[in-house]
């Protein structure tokens, strides 16, 4: 799979909170040559570059051709193998960020700007932020897990998405009209879930004189008897409710025509 990234504004909102972090600890001012918006964004693209597959050089010389260029994206190393997405040992992504630090004051000559975070402590945690956002964190709870990080709790759990239950029962039954006293044949069997086989099949109808309309079978036959005068036509309702391997239900309604033809 190719590991995709949160939009940018999620980031730099993480990155803001985790100055406002540093701040509200006390601790003392240090100097960064790196924007807050370019750190965000060129150590996400490197992160991007790693988890697809490149390595440390590569993703560096990456970034580097990309902040050269006016921003055009490099292509990725390849797709990285499905599951939780594993991250690259700290020591390369802070190799990194002091090799961007001196791309901004070498190589484009920028000012000098005040930050609270220090280096290390600020590619760690947008590291550790990623992390949690690759794994199907929202980017609140991305937040609230490195935030937790920084007051001392360990690394905490990746999140899981979950996949929505998608169950629907199915009746194929008569089209047009059957007459009482012969067999209606129903099937539930294109009744499906992703969760498991349907391991149930419960039928009701709304004529209670109908034969076997208890059935528990997935392919059931249902005789009607006589309800109105001869030559009328009465409408009937089938109802099937399936059950999944897991216990997930869903159920449908048919309405049958039955003609009163004696």
């Amino acid at each position: 799979m190719v590991v995709t990234f949160p939009p940018r504004n999620e980031p730099f909102d993480f990155k803001l909170q985790l100055e406002a972090k540093y701040r509200g600890m006390g601790r003392s001012t240090g100097t960064t040559y790196v924007d807050p918006e370019g750190d965000i964004v060129w150590t996400s693209e490197y992160l991007l570059y790693r988890l697809n597959l490149c390595s440390h050089p590569d993703a560096v010389a990456k970034v580097m051709r990309q902040i050269d260029s006016g921003g055009a994206p490099q292509p990725l190393c390849g797709n990285a193998p499905s599951g939780t997405v594993a991250f690259p040992p700290r020591n390369e992504p802070f190799d990194f960020r002091n090799q961007l630090e001196a791309k901004y004051r070498d190589g484009l000559r920028t000012a000098p700007s005040s930050t609270y975070v220090d280096l290390e402590g600020d590619v760690v945690w947008i590291t550790e932020y990623t992390r949690y956002r690759v794994n199907e964190c929202t980017h609140a709870d991305a937040v609230q897990k490195v935030l937790q990080q920084i007051d001392g709790a360990p690394a905490q759990p990746v999140c899981t998405r979950v996949e929505p239950v998608i169950i629907r029962a199915v009746i194929n039954g008569p089209s047009g009209t059957v007459n009482v006293g012969i067999g209606a044949q129903f099937s539930g069997l294109n009744s499906s879930s992703n969760k498991g086989p349907i391991v149930s099949y419960q039928w009701k109808c709304s004529d209670t004189q109908t034969a076997n309309c208890s059935s528990g079978d997935a392919t059931p036959q249902f005789k009607y008897s006589k309800t109105g005068p001869v030559g009328t036509t009465v409408n009937h309702n089938v109802t099937l409710t399936v059950r999944d391997s897991a216990g997930n239900s869903a159920t449908a309604n048919f309405t049958l025509r039955v003609s009163q033809n004696y």
